[in-house]
């Protein structure tokens, strides 16, 4: 776990060789404090040098122009535990714990299985979530970065960052407060320049989230924010229900909650139906 004093998590070396010889789910990174031998580091270097090119394999889009996804965890990667009557496309991880919103079962949303299908899978890939995903070294944070991390991993660390939103030393961030999430995209940002060696342009980081408030509190910043979960909602529509659609995640510019996509839907409606 991160402390406030905590340097930054470096992408493994596992994952590095493992991008270079495209085997399948390297190990992950060393706990902090185990430096990787000088030669082993001279590899890891070589291959940073590299990933924005190997990363390029998974699409144009990415070797034209970078761009990062970053996902809130609760009723956006995730949908209401067991619930599968309203919910029939999400998936309950039998004999893993959810203790967000009460607590259950992890049940993943249709995003969080298929990340792949979505233009995100030619992007660097970020976390945001207000909870803690179940705490340090919980078997929901190894489900989740199974789930977003694909084959070679689009993940470079298996770090959590417990302590908010700044400053930022991994780009899976816990802890960072409703209507504050803004402000550690700057970190994540960085933290993929030092590491991935990639310049990513505040244009071309999507955010996502259930709650409007995390929408609205990008306005003032350069990045694009999507509200999710827009068909389903729960909790008097303060949140999602299911979780994010795969249909929801759009490469589009702007700030987006769901009560605008409800009006313009509406006008869309009275204008050609």
């Amino acid at each position: 776990s991160f402390s406030a004093a905590a340097s930054p998590s470096p992408p493994s070396l596992g994952f590095l060789v493992a991008v270079l010889s495209r085997r399948p789910w390297p190990p992950m990174s060393p706990r902090p404090g185990r430096a990787p031998a000088p030669a082993a580091a001279a590899v890891a270097s070589a291959a940073v040098l590299a990933l924005p090119l190997l990363l390029s394999g998974l699409g144009g889009a990415a070797a034209d122009r970078p761009c990062l996804c970053v996902f809130d965890i609760d009723r956006t990667l995730t949908g209401k535990q067991g619930d599968l009557k309203r919910c029939p496309w999400n998936k309950i991880e039998a004999g893993v714990d959810d203790t967000a919103y009460g607590g259950g079962v992890l049940t993943l949303s249709d995003l969080a299985q298929h990340v792949e299908g979505t233009f995100c899978s030619q992007c660097y890939l970020g976390i945001i979530s207000a909870g803690d995903a179940s705490g340090d070294e919980s078997e929901e944070r190894k489900v989740l970065h199974r789930s977003l991390g694909g084959e070679p991993s689009r993940l470079l660390t298996d770090e959590w960052q417990q302590h908010g939103c700044t400053p930022v030393h991994t780009p899976l961030v816990t802890f960072c407060p409703d209507g504050q999430k803004q402000t550690a995209v700057p970190g994540i940002i960085s933290w993929y320049r030092k590491y991935a060696l990639v310049e990513i342009a505040d244009e071309d980081v999507h955010f996502y989230d259930d709650r409007a408030i995390n929408i609205d509190s990008f306005k003032s910043t350069k990045y694009n924010a999507h509200q999710i979960s827009c068909r389903t909602r729960d909790i008097g529509d303060a949140i999602g229900l299911c979780g994010a659609d795969v249909s929801e995640i759009v490469r589009e510019r702007g700030i987006v909650t769901c009560e605008e996509k409800r009006r313009n839907h509406q006008a869309w409606r009275e204008r050609y139906v």
